[in-house]
């Protein structure tokens, strides 16, 4: 668990266009943050990948499960949903599954060979 700079002004995790450009969270290399926002609810997970973070407000807090939680990682691996074609074709991220995609099933469920193997197009070696 990251702590809460105790210099973070009042209200740090209620902007989230501030919080994507700003990145007010410390953390080490390599580390990804996964963190609760007071924000309205209905705007659920997502992904920040220029923070390193995804985040999870609203009413998701009650049903995140396992499987979102991996949604929102393979958005910070550079995966994109599968319909997002306009920036797929124009060479943002890797297109993962429509099961990955959708979501709402187990952790182990959502995921498949199809996006294991996507990987290569990231992680080459």
């Amino acid at each position: 668990m990251v702590p809460v700079p105790a210099e973070a002004e009042p209200g740090w995790n209620e902007d989230l266009a501030a919080f994507r450009i700003n990145c007010p969270l410390p953390r080490e290399k390599g580390q990804i943050l996964g963190l609760y926002m007071d924000l309205e609810p209905g705007w659920g997970a997502q992904a920040h990948s220029r923070c390193g973070a995804f985040s999870y407000s609203g009413s998701s807090a009650d049903h995140l499960s396992g499987a979102t939680t991996i949604h929102e990682i393979w958005h910070l691996l550079g995966f994109e949903h599968y319909f997002e074609t306009n920036r797929l074709e124009s060479g943002v991220g890797v297109a993962m599954s429509k099961r990955l995609t959708s979501g709402g099933m187990t952790a182990l469920q959502a995921l498949t060979y199809p996006d294991i193997d996507a990987l290569r197009c990231i992680f080459p070696e």
